[in-house]
Formats: structure tokens, C-alpha cells, sequence
């Protein structure tokens, strides 16, 4: 596991979670443009028709935080307990993904479930992938609700724009937190 990180780290992640949550959410959209995935719009329709101070607790905290718990906490560790990081997190996240049920939601709860065992591992802690989760869970309520999304919509070019930029600012947090201190991978179980 890794060593404690500092503040300004978890800064890092608040960050990429704000900002990751508006281009996981445009990116969702224009797949949705192009996959048309019955699934995936029955989902989005049944979490924001819920009053929103339900969605903010519900989908905001209860759901990351069980999610965290279940996927990080006990099957990554499981795993990583005998094999090393990368099998570890490929399984947990390829579980974490196909509980999600549509292929829009699948694709990027993949790529975010491998992330969430690299922080977890990076910062020694469950509290990194939990907020983490909860930031990008809370962003995407809050941005819906208040209508970010439907104004970047009216444009595609606006919302290629927001994904752009919150790819490379999210980049930048990564880096970050990549440097700042060992490699989680290098410490590899050996594979039996």
C-alpha cells in the first residue's frame, strides 16, 4: 500500500473530480449520440426524476461510497492479497463495470475502476477512491441540475471544447499525484 499523501495531493483529487465529472458526463452524451442505448437513457431518466436532495444522497454519497467499499475495499484487496496490481484492479473494475448494466456506463466505469485501485493503492487509504467517486458522482448531479450540461449541449463544439479541457486538466492532476511519491505498481506480488 502506498504512504499517506499530503493535502495539497487530495486537492489534486477534488479537482479531478470536479472537472472529470463534466467530461465523463459530455463524453457519456456523445457516446449516447452515437450508441443509442435504451439502458443507458432508462438509467439517466430514473436517477435525475428522483427529488434532487435524494439523488445528493443516494447517488451523491450512499451508492460511491458502498461501491468504494465493495469494489476497492474487499474484491480489489482480495485479489491484490495474492496477485499483483494489475490483475487486481483489471477484475475488480471489469466487476465494477458490468454492475452497471448499459454499455455507455460499462466503457467508462471500466477505465475509472482501474483509476480508483491506482489511487487507492497510491494514497494507502480508502478515503482517496471515496472521494475521488464522490466528487465525480456530486459534480455530475449538481452541473445536471443546474443546467451546465444542457447549455454545452446546444453546441457540440462547446461540449468537444469542455472535453478537451477537462481531459487535460485532469491529466495534470494525475501527474501530480503520480509524482508525488512511489509507484504503486512497482511493488508487484509475484504472481503464483
Amino acid at each position: 500500500m502506498g504512504v499517506q499523501k499530503p493535502l495539497k495531493s487530495y486537492w489534486s483529487l477534488f479537482v479531478m473530480g470536479v472537472i472529470g465529472s463534466i467530461g465523463v458526463t459530455c463524453l457519456s452524451a456523445m457516446a449516447q449520440a452515437v450508441l443509442v442505448d435504451p439502458e443507458y437513457i432508462q438509467t439517466a431518466q430514473n436517477m435525475y426524476s428522483a427529488d434532487f436532495v435524494v439523488q445528493i444522497i443516494v447517488f451523491g454519497f450512499v451508492i460511491p461510497i458502498a461501491e468504494e467499499f465493495m469494489f476497492r475495499g474487499v474484491l480489489y484487496q482480495r485479489y491484490r492479497e495474492t496477485r499483483g496490481f494489475y490483475y487486481a484492479a483489471i477484475w475488480s473494475a471489469l466487476f465494477f463495470s458490468v454492475t452497471h448494466t448499459n454499455t455507455v456506463q460499462m466503457i467508462y466505469t471500466f477505465l475509472l475502476g482501474i483509476l480508483l485501485c491506482y489511487i487507492y493503492e497510491k494514497f494507502g487509504s480508502m478515503k482517496a477512491p471515496i472521494m475521488l467517486h464522490v466528487v465525480l458522482n456530486l459534480g455530475s448531479l449538481i452541473f445536471t441540475d443546474i443546467g451546465v450540461f444542457n447549455w454545452l449541449a446546444r453546441e457540440p463544439f462547446k461540449m468537444a471544447v469542455a472535453v478537451i479541457i477537462s481531459t487535460f486538466i485532469c491529466a495534470a492532476c494525475f501527474v501530480w499525484i503520480q509524482r508525488s511519491g512511489g509507484d504503486p505498481v512497482s511493488t508487484q506480488k509475484t504472481e503464483e
